[in-house]
C-alpha cells in the first residue's frame, strides 16, 4: 500500500521532496542538496544524498570525496579513507589526494 504524504512525518516528507527534486534536477542538484544538509549539520541526510549521487554517475569523484569528508567529521577515519580512495579511482581528484596524504595513506609529495 502506498503511503499518503499527509501521514508521513515532516522529515520523511522533506526527504521524499528532496529525492523528487534531485531526480528532476540531476546530479548537481543532489550534490547541492547534500552540501546544504552537511552545512546545516544533517550529516545522515547528506550521506544519503551523496550515495545517491555516487550511484547516479559512477565516474564522478566528487560524491565519494564529500562522503569521505563527512565520515571524517564523524570520526570514521577508516570509512573516510575508503571513500577518498573511491574518489581517486574515478579520476585524479586532488582534494581526495590531499586528504589521504594528510591522513598518512599516501606519501607526502616533495
Amino acid at each position: 500500500m502506498k503511503a499518503n504524504m499527509k501521514t508521513l512525518p515532516r522529515n520523511a516528507t522533506q526527504g521524499t521532496q528532496d529525492v523528487k527534486a534531485a531526480q528532476a534536477g540531476g546530479l548537481e542538484t543532489l550534490l547541492g542538496q547534500a552540501l546544504a544538509s552537511r552545512s546545516s549539520g544533517r550529516h545522515e541526510r547528506a550521506l544519503d544524498l551523496l550515495r545517491q549521487a555516487a550511484v547516479r554517475d559512477l565516474r564522478r569523484p566528487e560524491p565519494w570525496y564529500w562522503i569521505g569528508r563527512i565520515q571524517e567529521e564523524l570520526h570514521d577515519s577508516m570509512g573516510a579513507a575508503y571513500s577518498y580512495f573511491m574518489s581517486r579511482e574515478r579520476g585524479r581528484y586532488e582534494p581526495a589526494s590531499v586528504a589521504l596524504r594528510r591522513m598518512g595513506h599516501l606519501p607526502k609529495e616533495s
